[in-house]
């Protein structure tokens, strides 16, 4: 059984089993129909019955007619009446069976028709009509049995069953016959009784009956037994002899009227006959009958057989399914061994994992295994001492320059101290962020955030934070965020922006001075609902080699070890990173030219709400924009980012040389508007020539120069800081104040808040913070110092650190809460001020009942934002 072993090949049986399955559902279907057929056909002989049953009484009904009709007696006016009644009964004993069987309920019209039909001949009955013809031979045979007579034929014909159907055709004929004889009795009793010459037309209808009189060949019967059967009843020659006596001496004394035959002795006679009549009906009935129980028995046992097929070849089909499934279990847990691998390790050892578990050689995997646990611990060592080197060197310079702090009094040097310790701090805050990012990769609890946000705020900001660092390695720093962009996306813009800090970071720290850094977002499709965005990074600094290129996105990989000797890092940024881009549904790919410099993209589509907009600017067609090529060459060099921006907003283009525009000096041809880059004019006065024109100028220059451009500030309209992006640009052709000159410093007063804070270093930190935006604090050095103080004092928030001796936060918290609950006090809004800072955290201690989240180290940002979201009638505004 080598085919259940593998799951594909198991999916043949499985189909093979449900086209049988198929196929035996599909004739069980046509047996049960023909059972259901046949069950429906078996009351055909109660058809026959009730049939023949209104057939007799309404033979009686005409016989008691003529009685009528010639004596015109009382008592056989009342005898006919009871016999009316009898045959009304079984009328309607017929009519409620043709009704409630669909198979005969075609015939309920003529029944109806029927009923009519002896109504009216009774009427004329009623009447003592002597229209003998029309009563016995037009109503009572042409309308009455004749309608009868089309129903057995038509029953006869819709037989399936050539046997029945030839026991029908012959039950018919004899159904005839003996109307035959009740004809011929109907007109010779009536004679009879009295006593009535009979006329040339009435010897000559009378012959006709007689000529008819002829039993039909048994030899048209399909049985050959029942044939016997009925010859054994009575033969032809017995058959003619009954009643040809009679019939000779009636003929006879025809013309006289007077009849040695007596009307007992011709009914004699003539019920001999009948009796022959109704014991070959019945002969034919119970064969009818039982060909019918034959059928339903034969049916039934087909009907069971293909049933009990059905039912075999669903146990068959259900083990099967069985057997699948746990083959379907094994390759989930095969698989979900295999994402565990892809935790572990690299492509190529999950290759070559996979295929060896597919080759099935243990001792192959297990001599794998080993070597890749001697190669994980290698790793591990090594990234351990990495770890080590890089968390050092900014602790390094963190105590350095702390206790160097300490001794000096200079101002410049203190501050300066404090750059450098900041730096150094803001390192070691990214090498744990990183650290961290990759456990929560590693341990699979990335969650992405799906928000409403604007791509050109979000990633101008992040990408605005590595201006500094460019200039001061005097590395060209361009961002183009294409205004294509729709005003409203939904994705992640935290994931991304952190995407492209870590390829900004890297392209800087890779790129040597006077190198150039270039950063684009761009539109490459939309529709109704979607936007596709590329995102790119490149740069012009050392590049990498294509073996190089395989490995650079593992974890705690650099192009090689002297790369991270000499540019430092954890070697984690682009294995996030990378990740990121997937999960968001994207892949992160690089090209490079080694000492040429590399290009990171990646391409992400995003979802577009149904409230984004084209992105307005004010119209600006009016207007002439004129920029100075921004090298002193030659040849033009285009600022494309610029120009798309300027484009945008409908405004015309005009590009400068030094030579043109000063020619352009004193003409009517100056724009509206000058941009003038400020990296190859920054010496001496080169600048100077150009700020005397008598237009607007907007200088780009870099933010190490605002020392420099001091001196032209009054001849500036605006300086535009490099990197320059879509929203710089617009406030620059616009008269839009640059905020941030003119940023606000904000305070607030009559706010009291309790820090629960066990580590001393933390509350003198926070409490310096806090009191530097004015609020007033209280210390608690643990979660019950802090019940303590809220039950005898009254705060407008508590800043809860989670982990405390004592009494924890989480604790505490509940313990606050019951208090308040049960003392009728106003809630006091209490935030986790916690070093816990993985997937999770915040909503686990916003279940547990605090108001909002703070993780350390504090950024004054998320403070200021927090205390303003809370204390917005508190707040005391300054120039900063």
């Amino acid at each position: 059984m080598n085919i259940l072993k593998n799951k594909i090949t198991l999916n043949l049986p499985i189909i093979i089993v449900m086209l049988v399955l198929g196929v035996v559902s599909y004739y069980t279907y046509l047996s049960y129909q023909r059972y259901i057929t046949v069950q429906n056909s078996t009351k055909l002989f109660f058809l026959l019955e009730k049939v023949e049953s209104v057939l007799y009484e309404i033979e009686s009904e005409r016989m008691n007619s003529v009685s009528y009709l010639v004596t015109q007696r009382k008592s056989d006016l009342d005898k006919l009446k009871e016999t009316r009644d009898t045959v009304d009964l079984a009328l309607i004993g017929l009519n409620r069976f043709v009704k409630h069987n669909n198979a005969y309920a075609i015939y309920s019209k003529q029944m109806k028709l029927i009923t009519m039909e002896l109504n009216h001949v009774r009427k004329d009955v009623d009447d003592v009509s002597a229209d003998y013809r029309n009563i016995f031979f037009h109503a009572y045979h042409s309308k009455i049995f004749e309608s009868f007579l089309e129903i057995l034929k038509d029953i006869s014909t819709a037989q399936k069953s050539e046997l029945i159907k030839s026991y029908l055709s012959m039950y018919t004929k004899y159904t005839e016959l003996r109307e035959n004889s009740v004809l011929e009795n109907t007109s010779i009793y009536s004679v009879l009784l009295g006593s009535r010459k009979m006329s040339d037309t009435d010897i000559a209808l009378w012959k006709q009956f007689i000529g008819k009189d002829i039993l039909p060949p048994f030899n048209t019967l399909a049985d050959s037994t029942v044939a016997l059967k009925l010859k054994e009843l009575l033969s032809v020659e017995e058959f003619n002899t009954i009643i040809s006596e009679e019939r000779d001496m009636i003929l006879y004394e025809a013309r006289k009227g007077e009849y040695s035959v007596s009307v007992m002795g011709w009914e004699n006679q003539i019920n001999k006959k009948m009796d022959y009549f109704t014991q070959v009906q019945s002969l034919l009935h119970t064969e009818i009958q039982k060909i019918e129980q034959e059928y339903i028995s034969s049916s039934r046992m087909d009907m069971i057989k293909y049933g009990v097929g059905i039912l075999l070849l669903l146990l068959l089909l259900l083990r099967l399914f069985v057997i699948y499934n746990k083959k379907d279990k094994d390759r989930q847990i095969s698989e979900d061994t295999l994402k565990d691998i892809e935790l572990v390790f690299n492509e190529n050892q999950q290759k070559e994992i996979k295929r060896l578990i597919e080759s099935g050689k243990v001792d192959h995997i297990y001599k794998f295994l080993i070597q890749a646990i001697k190669d994980a611990n290698q790793t591990k060592d090594l990234f351990l001492a990495n770890m080590s080197h890089e968390i050092r060197t900014p602790l390094n310079g963190i105590v350095g320059f702390t206790n160097l702090l300490k001794e000096t009094d200079d101002k410049e040097e203190q501050a300066e101290f404090i750059s450098v310790i900041e730096k150094s701090s803001a390192n070691l805050l990214t090498i744990v962020n990183d650290i961290l990012d990759f456990s929560k990769i590693k341990a699979q609890k990335i969650e992405l955030e799906s928000i409403e946000f604007d791509p050109v705020d979000s990633f101008e900001a992040a990408v605005e934070s590595y201006a500094a660092k460019a200039a001061e390695e005097n590395i060209d720093f361009n961002i183009f965020l294409d205004p294509q962009l729709p005003t409203l996306l939904i994705g992640d813009p935290t994931k991304i922006s952190q995407i492209i800090v870590n390829l900004v970071s890297n392209a800087i720290k890779f790129t040597s001075k006077n190198g150039e850094v270039n950063v684009s977002i761009e539109k490459v499709s939309e529709n109704r609902d979607e936007v596709e965005v590329k995102f790119e990074v490149s740069d012009t600094g050392i590049g990498i080699t294509k073996e190089q290129r395989k490995n650079i996105f593992d974890a705690f990989s650099q192009a090689d070890v002297s790369t991270s000797r000499k540019y430092g890092g954890t070697g984690l940024g682009l294995s996030i990173s990378g990740r990121f881009v997937e999960l968001m549904g994207g892949k992160l790919n690089i090209w490079s030219v080694k000492d040429e410099g590399s290009s990171f993209y990646f391409t992400l589509i995003l979802i577009k709400p149904e409230t984004a907009r084209r992105r307005e600017v004010v119209d600006m067609s009016s207007y002439t924009v004129g920029i100075l090529n921004p090298h002193i060459d030659e040849e033009y060099y285009i600022n494309k980012n610029l120009e798309s921006y300027i484009a945008y907003t409908g405004a015309k283009i005009e590009r400068y040389t030094e030579e043109s525009l000063l020619a352009s000096r004193d003409s009517s041809k100056l724009p509206d508007i000058l941009f003038i880059d400020n990296k190859f004019r920054h010496r001496g006065d080169e600048i100077k020539q150009f700020l005397d024109f008598d237009t607007k100028i907007v200088l780009m220059s870099t933010g190490d120069q605002k020392r420099n451009l001091k001196r032209y500030k009054s001849r500036i309209d605006r300086i535009l800081y490099k990197p320059i992006n879509f929203t710089k640009t617009l406030k620059a052709l616009s008269d839009q104040e640059d905020l941030s000159e003119t940023e606000k410093k904000i305070t607030f007063e009559n706010v009291h808040v309790l820090v629960a804070e066990d580590n001393l270093i933390n509350q003198k930190l926070i409490l310096n913070v806090l009191n530097r935006l004015g609020v007033e604090v209280s210390i608690a050095n643990n979660g019950k110092e802090a019940l303590e103080h809220r039950m005898e004092n009254e705060y407008d928030m508590i800043f809860m650190d989670i982990q405390m001796p004592v009494m924890g936060g989480m604790e505490a918290t509940g313990n606050i809460l019951s208090y308040e609950r049960h003392n009728n006090k106003t809630h006091t809004p209490i935030v986790a001020l916690t070093a816990n800072a993985l997937v999770g955290d915040r909503e686990k201690y916003i279940g547990a009942g605090m108001d909002s989240y703070l993780s350390k180290p504090i950024q004054l940002e998320k403070l200021n934002v927090l205390l303003q979201e809370y204390f917005e009638d508190r707040i005391v505004e300054g120039e900063a």
